[in-house]
């Protein structure tokens, strides 16, 4: 094990817990707070691992998280759009093969649903990002983001079963 290595999974560790923080958060802004912290550390996490299109989609998430969290209301359709386009361009050139498209796809879907502030969506979306981070995390060898995908999913679907339950409580 070489020294990048070790470095990379001990971001995957901090990665892990701002991580399932952020989604046992049932504000949106929080989510996307906690959320933006462990971008950038996944986004140094992927750095380690010479895993660049990773460590790229993450910073642009983290940007994203900030530009989005400073709106109180309905986010402007021109940041949506800004941000999309950004996430493709700036990719473009760094991606080398079907897995390096992975973090690609799941910040363009996790874009969407941050957009909306659904919080709903936010979780349902979380848990697709979860199957593909599994596949692109093993490939990389980001062997604690794996663990965290797991177990991320599974906070994820307790995290939405018990929103669910409020809101039944409520109507």
């Amino acid at each position: 094990m070489n020294f990048n290595f070790i470095v990379a999974q001990l971001f995957g560790i901090s990665v892990f817990i701002t991580g399932i923080i952020s989604y046992y958060k049932n504000d949106t802004k929080q989510v996307i707070i906690f959320n933006g912290l462990s971008n950038t550390l996944c986004g140094l996490q992927y750095l380690f691992l010479g895993a660049y299109t990773g460590a790229l989609c993450c910073f642009i998430a983290t940007a994203r998280n900030i530009v989005f969290s400073r709106f109180k209301k309905d986010i402007p359709v021109f940041y949506l759009i800004l941000f999309i386009v950004i996430l493709l361009l700036t990719n473009f050139k760094l991606v080398n093969n079907v897995i390096d498209v992975i973090p690609i796809i799941n910040v363009f879907i996790y874009t969407i649903a941050l957009w909306t502030k659904d919080i709903v969506s936010i979780k349902k979306m979380s848990l697709i990002a979860c199957i593909d981070g599994v596949v692109f995390n093993l490939y990389k060898g980001a062997y604690i983001g794996v663990i965290y995908e797991i177990v991320f999913a599974c906070a994820v679907v307790k995290s939405y079963r018990e929103l669910r339950k409020e809101e039944k409580k409520l109507k």
